[in-house]
């Protein structure tokens, strides 16, 4: 479920077309995004919808501007669809995103544990081969 976010919308400048932008094209689940649109009546009520279930609401400035807080809590991971009604319906798709990294530690093990693993297979065939000179005991 993405709501609307209990932070104060940080200044993420209104499109100069009427229409919808975010802070960030994707986030991450649990992470904040501010959201600002343009084109509405002046101090018009704002109903905010994700994936057409209605999430909140905010007010349009003297201006027709508008912004708000929204966190992807409990949302799947996914593009989701974001709208504001404000008279003309606003739309933009937001992108929650798992970020997964693997650190240099992690890299240099994996190569370690190839290389010991490729050494080990070649001395077991040196072991495993009959060498010439060698006279087996009975």
């Amino acid at each position: 479920m993405i709501a609307p976010a209990d932070v104060v919308p940080d200044a993420v400048p209104p499109p100069q077309e009427p229409g919808l932008v975010f802070a960030a094209a994707a986030v991450e689940p649990g992470e904040a995004v501010t959201m600002a649109g343009a084109g509405c009546p002046p101090d018009a009520e704002v109903l905010l919808s994700v994936d057409g279930a209605q999430v909140g609401g905010v007010r349009a400035d003297d201006t027709g501007v508008f912004r708000a807080p929204l966190r992807a809590v409990g949302a799947d991971v996914g593009r989701h669809d974001v709208s504001a009604d404000c008279g003309p319906t606003f739309a933009a798709p937001l992108d929650i995103v798992l970020v997964s990294q693997a650190t240099g530690s992690t890299a240099t093990a994996v190569v370690i544990v190839f290389f010991l693993l490729v050494g080990l297979s070649i001395y077991r065939r040196r072991l495993l081969t009959p060498q010439p000179g060698r006279e087996e005991e009975s």
